[in-house]
């Protein structure tokens, strides 16, 4: 279990505590998480409450231990000694049980299925994509996309010829494979800026919302960082991702010759456009 602080707005601290088995987050106040800095020295509720008061100055009764007790032993964060405590979790274990009918009908709105575990490779990756995070690559990236516009712009009745050929058996497999780049590299995209910011990510996979798939990417470690800045560029990091495929895609269509690249240009750029706009 780890808790890091975060500054409240009123000036009070507030916590997040990891548990790296369950990989959960749970919120604490400040005044629990001192509590629980005092806790591995103190073997009593008295002990704890007179350790609470000098070290703090907080004014601590047995009631508010015993509350603390509760919530750790509710969320399984404390080590389990006696048989009292192993039946208790074997019973939350068979309650969390479900035939694959009970299980289905209380997941449908949201079912995870975990492929892969890639923060080795993320970690190995995001000092080599370093670069990418830079001012001068994001002016550069503008600079195409404002370049390929303007192009796209005097080609536009060309442009827009490509869309009937979409609609052919070649013309939908191209635009199957720019829909899996865009979205790949968009989970990619949340992935590795989580990692650069130093949080970790358990698993990517794919998600039904609704029975619709879609790719995911866990990065709720991102809750631990106090810096909202950083939080915000994990959650902006996939539109951010899709923005510069649909830019170097327009660009690079005024300059390839009619074929299968053009037409992979042409769809990277519109579905990268799209999928931004509908987020």
């Amino acid at each position: 279990m780890a808790a890091d602080g975060l500054g409240a707005a009123d000036g009070r601290g507030r916590h997040i505590v990891f548990d790296p088995l369950r990989n959960r987050h749970l919120r604490i106040d400040g005044a629990t998480a001192e509590l629980l800095s005092l806790w591995p020295q103190c073997r009593t509720a008295a002990d704890l409450c007179e350790a609470a008061m000098a070290r703090y100055g907080a004014q601590t009764n047995e009631g508010a231990v015993e509350a603390l007790c509760r919530f750790l032993v509710a969320n399984e964060l404390v080590v389990p000694f006696t048989e009292t405590d192993w039946r208790r979790l074997s019973v939350t274990e068979r309650r969390g049980r479900h035939g694959w009918l009970g299980w289905a009908i209380h997941n449908y709105l949201f079912i995870r299925i975990p492929l892969l575990a890639p923060e080795p490779y993320l970690k190995r990756l995001a000092p080599m994509l370093a670069p990418l995070f830079s001012r001068a690559t994001a002016i550069i990236i503008s600079l195409t996309g404002v370049a390929g516009l303007y192009l796209v712009s005097r080609q536009w009745e060309r442009f827009l010829a490509t869309f009937p050929h979409l609609f052919s058996l070649e013309g939908a497999a191209i635009f199957a494979v720019a829909i899996g780049i865009v979205k790949s590299l968009h989970e990619l995209g949340h992935a590795v800026t989580a990692v650069r910011y130093g949080c970790r990510v358990p698993s990517m996979g794919v998600c039904f919302m609704v029975l619709v798939p879609m790719l995911y990417t866990d990065v709720s470690d991102a809750w631990r960082l106090s810096s909202r800045r950083q939080r915000f560029a994990i959650g902006a990091a996939g539109l951010v991702v899709e923005m510069a495929i649909a830019a170097m895609a327009l660009f690079l269509w005024a300059f390839l010759p009619e074929g299968g690249a053009k037409s992979l240009a042409f769809a990277l750029a519109t579905t990268s456009i799209a999928l931004s706009l509908g987020l």
